[in-house]
């Protein structure tokens, strides 16, 4: 509702907030994938238990698949307040035959390697449809998103917490939050947060710490 009511009263609003959503998307999804990436087996293990450390190239291959999920829900907004829903429901179908014939081609082949590749292949194509559709890749700001700094903190954060090899589970906690607290130091050094963000992000965090105080 919020994108919808922006995109009709106000177009300015309206890329402020595809911007907005865009950026602390990427802020997030991003580090958890490279965590995910150099701490695969760690969580594995943490989650599932030993058995299932053989699924670790599962999820290498399934890597991608949160951001182009991302991407594509962010493109079908778009699509949805410009009245599109019917291309949206072309595209998701879209969707659907590829990741079936990917999987028909690719499974005999790499097995379930290949089920999460056909998976990522098929976000990728619906992801790029849906954003140059509904005409939000013209509206990024790239100067607000920074993208760049984004991707080269979440990399020295996993770059640090590698030489971190946790083999009790609360290790494992442990450096998930040294990790966290290092990207978001990171972020800071690296100017992705503009001074409104920080405030906000301090003034959050002060009264998080102050309800549990309390």
């Amino acid at each position: 509702p919020y994108f919808a009511e922006a995109y009709w009263m106000d177009k300015r609003q309206y890329n402020s907030l595809l911007n907005a959503s865009l950026k602390y998307g990427l802020m997030v999804i991003i580090p958890g994938m490279i965590g995910l990436f150099v701490l695969r087996k760690e969580l594995i293990t943490l989650l599932s238990g030993s058995a299932y450390i053989a699924a670790a190239p599962v999820l290498v291959a399934l890597l991608f698949y949160p951001l182009f999920g991302f991407l594509t829900g962010l493109g079908n907004y778009g699509l949805m307040v410009k009245d599109l829903t019917k291309f949206t429901a072309a595209q998701y179908f879209v969707g659907v035959v590829l990741n079936i014939g990917l999987n028909l081609f690719l499974i005999p082949r790499y097995g379930a390697i290949g089920a999460a590749i056909s998976t990522v292949l098929s976000f990728f194509v619906m992801a790029m449809t849906s954003l140059y559709r509904s005409g939000s890749f013209s509206a990024v700001n790239y100067k607000f998103v920074r993208l760049p700094q984004i991707i080269i903190s979440a990399v020295l954060m996993g770059a640090i917490i590698s030489f971190i090899h946790p083999t009790t589970a609360i290790w494992k906690i442990l450096t998930l939050l040294i990790g966290g607290v290092i990207y978001f130091i990171l972020l800071l050094v690296t100017r992705v947060l503009n001074q409104n963000e920080t405030k906000l992000i301090r003034s959050l965090l002060f009264s998080f710490f102050k309800l549990w105080k309390f």
